[in-house]
């Protein structure tokens, strides 16, 4: 066998001895006392002499059974465990050296903190292979685990596995990573030639001499350095404790709880936040552990998902009795566990906690135990399950309001339906009447046709024009009929958008539920019922909206009327309560109808809900008055109600409040001081109107206008659009204008804007007042639209009044009356408007 050379790192006892197997000589001497006394022992050699080594052990100490049971002596085969170490590409592998051979190295000086020995022989198989880069990988590990644990190493090289001439740096690489070399005493199995023998031995010598001398100078420099290290070393103590120290005291302010264990030793680490979550001291913690304090219905699922199984009961150290079980052995890469689970006091309160648990990696990649963090989330859960239950109530919420929206739906889907129902009723008298009046015609245009008109032919014309009468009269109805369905609809809209304003105008209660009374005399007497009224004697002047009180009033008394087939109809008066600043009324309509039940008297005052029908379209209207009539009452700073009693009619009531005359001016006078000031003196010359030109784009309310008109002996002229008015009035002179405000090519509005820049210019170019020039020509302005913000719109653009549509043959003639009382000058629009707004109330408000 080549010669051996035997190295030592940092030995702790210099002795060799000789074990002689067949041919082979071991040293054993380094390992027997270890083995006879406490200490611990790592032997990792070839097959044949791991065979010797154990037989010559086996002498030396007749227990050696028991130490390789107890773990005290452990053998490997050194062939087995370097094809575990070496990878794909022959390096070696560190994590497999770390869990091949770390592992039990660690173990023999964790459980025998004597002086531990290893004798290997893995790096020597690498040099007879030539893998020297691979030797080398394996020497530094070898240190680097002995720096760790402060063990002593031996390993063996045979001297032939550097005979050649380019080896000798590497020899020099191996042993410089050695604190000792010797060479072996004895050798056996040289080559046959003495000559060799001696060249070998005496080259052996010589390296082994300069080997030594070279050891011995690295000495010397090593204690040198090793002062300086101390020196680095104790500086580097006092940082670590400083960070340690200030690393503690983070921890122990943290508002997190951390405990932290340690498998090398019966340690661990409680700040106090985590005894504060727990409601253990950290006295019980170390000694009783704290998994205690876990509600028990959560401590078998959190036991479940600890990553820190106890599954070799040999490899981790004692832990306390309470606390998770832990394994050094454990897989680094265990990936963080979180978990929630409860906490249970002493005094029984319980708290909410989210934890984390994470692995202790140690620089060597080896699992050292385990960071169990915990954050108290009492108060969060109680938040979260309070959201959650606002959640759930803002859901049921939701489906009310859903269910509310869908039964709104509907409800409006059947008022649609009657309110079309109701269009059609009156569209089918209209249409039937208009063919009545058709055949009327004829008849009369027979009866005339006739040379000689008879005794009998007087008689069918007498009969044919109370026919015609009545179907004319139907008509109106009819056309009323649709203009207060159509009122409701804008009101309706007006409300919800917010758009209702009151007018504050001096008024009377009393004249004005008088007023609504006389409107009713003939339905009621049509109906042989009889209608009352309960006014007090004496009612002040109050400053109110009369308007929006006639429209509440009249909307009850034609339910009233519509719902009482004989009886009376009560309208009542009273003052509730007087105070200086103003007055509060209560209007009550009292019927002797069918009255309601308690079902009927609930839905009241909902949109398409009529009274004693349930829904729109039972009697007929839109199902919007009561609705309406509430909107405008609490408007006017009231309340509306019903008593009723099903067969024994019904009281409907309200309040509202209206100031007294004396703390406010009245509008009207406001509105006269106002134009007074802007137009100064008006002229008491009348305006003569004969010629009057009607812009409109429909060839029907172009033929109305025109009847209405001539009908009175004005000279009228008609055009389509704005357009056509401008080009007629530039070579024609007109007396008043009725403009349609949407039109064609060009619309009533920038027509009217034109005419009065047109105006303006006229009376600036002659140097003139605008009484000696080219008079202000009056124009009322036409439309269907009866919303306020068009109305004022229009008078804003220069029209003196503003009629809605359908337009009426009184309402026509009334508004050419007001412009006669008119003086030439410029008007003023807003007063104008004023006043037309009160002629036109029940189409513009």
């Amino acid at each position: 066998m080549p010669s051996r050379l035997l190295m030592r790192i940092q030995p702790k006892r210099p002795i060799l001895a000789r074990l002689t197997a067949g041919k082979h000589i071991m040293t054993i001497s380094f390992v027997a006392p270890c083995i006879t006394g406490r200490d611990g022992a790592l032997i990792i050699a070839t097959g044949p002499h791991l065979t010797a080594i154990e037989a010559k052990l086996r002498e030396r100490c007749p227990n050696i059974d028991r130490k390789l049971q107890r773990g005290q002596l452990v053998l490997f085969d050194a062939e087995l465990v370097l094809e575990q170490l070496q990878g794909e590409d022959g390096t070696i592998v560190p994590a497999k050296f770390h869990e091949l051979i770390g592992t039990p190295v660690r173990r023999l000086v964790r459980r025998y903190g004597g002086q531990n020995c290893a004798f290997g022989e893995i790096v020597n198989l690498l040099c007879q292979r030539g893998e020297i880069a691979a030797a080398l990988q394996l020497e530094r590990m070898w240190n680097d685990l002995v720096y760790r644990h402060r063990f002593t190493l031996l390993c063996a090289y045979a001297m032939s596995n550097f005979s050649g001439p380019n080896l000798n740096q590497a020899f020099q690489s191996v042993c410089l990573l050695h604190a000792h070399v010797t060479p072996s005493e004895d050798y056996i199995e040289l080559k046959e030639k003495p000559d060799d023998q001696n060249a070998m031995v005496a080259s052996l010598q010589q390296n082994a001499k300069a080997l030594q001398s070279e050891i011995e100078r690295r000495k010397a420099a090593e204690s040198a350095l090793h002062n300086t290290l101390k020196v680095l070393s104790d500086r580097a103590q006092e940082a670590l404790t400083r960070e340690q120290h200030l690393y503690s005291n983070l921890l122990s302010i943290l508002p997190v709880g951390v405990y932290g264990s340690y498998s090398d030793h019966d340690e661990c680490f409680v700040n106090d936040r985590f005894c504060q979550i727990m409601g253990l001291t950290k006295v019980e913690i170390r000694i009783g552990g704290w998994m205690g304090a876990i509600h028990s219905r959560d401590r078998h699922q959190l036991s479940s998902s600890w990553p820190f199984s106890q599954a070799d009961q040999d490899t981790h150290s004692p832990h306390h009795v309470g606390s998770p079980p832990m394994t050094s052995s454990a897989p680094a890469a265990v990936a963080p566990v979180h978990s929630e689970y409860r906490v249970v006091h002493p005094d029984g309160t319980i708290r909410c906690v989210a934890a984390q648990t994470v692995a202790n990696i140690g620089p060597d990649g080896s699992n050292r135990g385990f960071i169990h963090t915990v954050m108290d989330v009492t108060e969060f859960k109680k938040a979260e399950l309070d959201r959650l239950e606002a959640r759930q109530a803002a859901a049921e919420h939701q489906k009310l309001r859903a269910e509310e929206a869908e039964a709104y739906r509907r409800q409006q889907d059947h008022w649609i339906d009657a309110l079309c129902h109701e269009l059609r009723n009156p569209l089918h008298g209209i249409h039937g009447n208009v063919e009545l009046l058709e055949l009327g015609l004829k008849t009369r245009e027979a009866v005339l046709g006739k040379p000689i008109i008879a005794e009998d032919d007087m008689g069918t014309l007498r009969s044919q024009l109370k026919h015609d009468a009545e179907s004319i009269d139907a008509i109106a109805k009819c056309v009323e009929h649709q203009k207060v369905l159509t009122d409701d609809v804008l009101n309706l809209s007006k409300l919800e958008l917010g758009k209702v304003t009151l007018k504050q105008i001096e008024f009377v209660p009393t004249e004005t539920l008088t007023s609504c009374a006389k409107m009713f005399e003939n339905p009621a007497a049509r109906k042989s019922v009889s209608l009352r009224l309960d006014l007090p004697l004496s009612c002040p002047t109050v400053i109110g909206d009369p308007f929006r009180l006639s429209q509440v009033v009249i909307n009850l008394m034609a339910n009233a009327i519509k719902f009482t087939k004989k009886g009376t109809v009560t309208v009542g008066l009273e003052v509730v309560e007087g105070g200086d600043a103003e007055t509060v009324f209560r209007v009550s309509v009292a019927d002797t109808g069918i009255g309601l039940t308690r079902s009927e008297r609930a839905g009241l005052f909902q949109r398409f809900v009529q009274p004693g029908e349930g829904a729109a379209g039972g009697s007929g209207g839109s199902g919007l008055g009561l609705f309406i009539s509430k909107g405008l009452v609490e408007l006017m700073g009231g309340s509306i109600g019903v008593r009723s009693k099903k067969g024994a009619g019904s009281t409907f009531s309200f309040t509202f409040k209206a100031r007294n005359v004396n703390l406010l001016k009245s509008l009207s006078e406001m509105g006269a001081d106002v134009a007074a000031e802007k137009n100064g003196t008006r002229s008491a010359s009348a305006v003569v109107i004969e010629k009057v030109l009607v812009v409109e784009d429909n060839v029907i309310n172009q033929e109305i206008l025109r009847r209405f008109l001539e009908l009175k002996g004005y000279v009228v002229t008609v055009v389509s659009n704005g357009a056509e008015a401008l080009s007629f009035l530039e070579t024609n002179g007109i007396d008043l204008i009725f403009m349609d405000v949407q039109m064609p090519v060009m619309d009533g509005i920038t027509a009217t804007i034109e005419i009065r820049k047109r105006e303006t210019l006229a009376d600036n170019g002659s140097g003139t007042s605008s009484s000696s020039s080219r008079p202000r020509v009056p124009i009322i302005g036409l439309s269907g639209n009866a919303r306020e913000a068009q109305a004022a719109h229009a008078l804003q653009s220069g029209m003196d009044e503003y009629i809605t549509k359908p337009v009426r043959r009184d309402s026509i003639y009334a508004a050419i009356d007001r412009f006669k009382t008119y003086e030439k000058t410029s008007l003023s629009s807003s007063a104008t408007f004023e006043a037309a707004g009160c002629a036109n109330r029940n189409n513009v408000c």
